[in-house]
């Protein structure tokens, strides 16, 4: 089997534990409105290769990942499109002893969601808000697909991480993380949620390939109003990476 592969990054320090070789497969379908890399949502482009090559690439820089406790995260674009592909992968990493990662924004077939799941030692779910009314805003769908996947690895995955953008006034208020945390407090798993900051630094791409951005009206948020964030995830009992001040701080 063959599968399509955007990008290929062999020192990557942000998409999981330790050092990573990170694959970045083609194709998604969320349309994302801030995506910083628009280029990889179109199904079928990039460089066509099979997961066996993969694996010899990866092997390659083995010795760099495995000595910081890394491995390999699989991202996109997103994995789900590429459901077959991914799994032959995965499988494969899985007999090599390799330390494996599915990085994905939850928006694909459930079913096929719950086998990559099972078969990856982590998982990394970017939440774009949680509310059916965030993602009409920030997307190209509802969310109804992404909260239910969500609702299995929290029933699969006894630890996952939450990778939730952080954008002021849309996914930041108080109805955005109350409802999250009335989905997740129930799950068996214990979520870690790493708070990602909007910003802008995908517009190039969009202008270069004659798209029109369509957030121009939103901003990154602060330092402030990160740690503000943090602060309300701890209060709401939800596990936030990055530390908040004491409430006395932040309203001074």
């Amino acid at each position: 089997m063959q599968g399509y592969v955007h990008s290929i990054e062999t020192f990557g320090t942000v998409d999981g534990d330790g050092i990573r070789f990170v694959l970045f497969l083609s194709g998604c379908r969320l349309g994302c409105k801030f995506c910083h890399n628009p280029d990889s949502w179109q199904i079928g482009s990039g460089q066509a290769m099979t997961a066996k090559e993969i694996l010899g690439k990866v092997d390659d820089y083995r010795p760099y990942f495995e000595a910081s406790g890394g491995g390999l995260t699989i991202t996109g674009g997103d994995p789900l499109v590429q459901p077959e592909f991914t799994a032959e992968i995965l499988e494969l990493a899985n007999k090599a002893g390799i330390n494996t990662c599915l990085e994905t924004s939850g928006f694909g077939d459930s079913e096929a969601f719950a086998k990559l799941v099972s078969m990856a030692d982590t998982v990394m779910y970017g939440l774009k808000g949680f509310s059916s009314k965030a993602y009409r805003q920030l997307t190209a769908h509802d969310g109804t697909v992404i909260r239910r996947n969500l609702d299995i690895l929290g029933k699969l995955k006894s630890q996952a991480r939450i990778r939730y953008l952080v954008i002021p006034t849309v996914t930041d208020t108080a109805g955005e993380i109350a409802q999250l945390a009335r989905f997740l407090r129930p799950l068996p798993a214990q979520f870690e949620i790493e708070p990602i900051a909007y910003h802008t630094m995908g517009l190039g791409k969009w202008e270069a390939l004659g798209r029109p951005y369509q957030l121009d009206h939103l901003r990154p948020p602060t330092e402030d109003e990160m740690l503000s964030f943090i602060m309300s995830l701890k209060q709401h009992g939800l596990k936030a990476m990055g530390t908040a001040p004491a409430s006395d701080e932040l309203s001074a």
